[in-house]
């Protein structure tokens, strides 16, 4: 632009010198406001000529910002697109936690049942022990009666201090009550050697795998059936009735006996 002008400038100056001087004042006027219109255009050229370069100059920060929206852009798509794709990842875990969520709430309802049947089943074995603990009793009760008209009021402390061991001996030391010779509290042995009360030993290997006694390591599978060992209790209306029956043949040969002493 500035060599424009200085060419301008050269022209203007060429035409003055081949211009002729001025002859009279109207003369002098024109050329004076010639030389004025092409100071005036010069301004002109140059302000043109500085818009231009403003022009430019703006066109190429527009074209730089484009560049700079385009990527930008170009960066936002990828992150909408990555942020598209991490939502359908989350949505399918989401359905897979609640599918795995519905399975574990149908196991714990199916386990709160297997409870609750475990709990009613405990319940009965714990009333059934209690019912034969009751019927013990009174078996045992109702020996003591048959001592007490048998023997003598001596004799009978040491018939009940021996009946009491013999009773604990027979007990179980799970329940404390004596084991039977069949039924769901049979006497059942151990790897160990400990005896125990068929029902009440199942129960306890259910929640510890080792001997109720000594601790060492026991399963269900380690249990053994134990046949001809005398239980007392094994079925206490029968040997209710035996013990009433030697009693009365008891009685009766006393009765004769006592006769033929006199």
């Amino acid at each position: 632009m500035e060599e424009d002008a200085s060419a301008l400038d050269s022209i203007l100056l060429e035409e003055e010198s081949y211009m002729p001087p001025p002859h009279n004042k109207i003369e002098r006027m024109r050329r004076g406001q010639l030389i004025a219109e092409v100071c005036h255009m010069r301004i002109r050229f140059q302000a043109i000529t500085k818009r231009k370069d403003e022009l430019k100059a703006a066109l190429v920060e527009g074209n730089r910002l484009l560049v700079d929206t385009k990527c930008r852009l170009s960066e936002q798509d990828s992150l909408v697109q990555l942020i598209i794709n991490q939502n359908e990842k989350l949505t399918l875990e989401a359905h897979t936690l609640l599918e795995q969520l519905q399975q574990e709430v149908g196991k714990n309802e199916a386990l709160r049942q297997q409870a609750l049947e475990q709990d009613i089943s405990k319940d009965a074995i714990v009333s059934c022990l209690l019912q034969e603990q009751v019927e013990q009793r009174s078996f045992f009760n109702n020996i003591i009666r048959m001592f007490k008209r048998e023997l003598g009021i001596s004799e009978l402390s040491q018939v009940v201090t021996d009946l009491e061991q013999i009773l604990e001996s027979n007990n179980c030391p799970i329940c404390f009550s004596p084991w039977t010779a069949e039924g769901t509290h049979r006497i059942v042995s151990l790897k160990c050697g400990h005896l125990f009360g068929d029902s009440c030993v199942r129960i306890h290997l259910r929640f510890s795998a080792e001997c109720p006694c000594c601790k060492q390591i026991a399963q269900v599978e380690d249990l053994r059936y134990l046949f001809g060992i005398p239980v007392l209790y094994a079925a206490p209306s029968q040997n209710l009735q035996n013990g009433a029956a030697a009693g009365e043949v008891h009685n009766g040969a006393s009765e004769e006996e006592v006769p033929n002493e006199r």
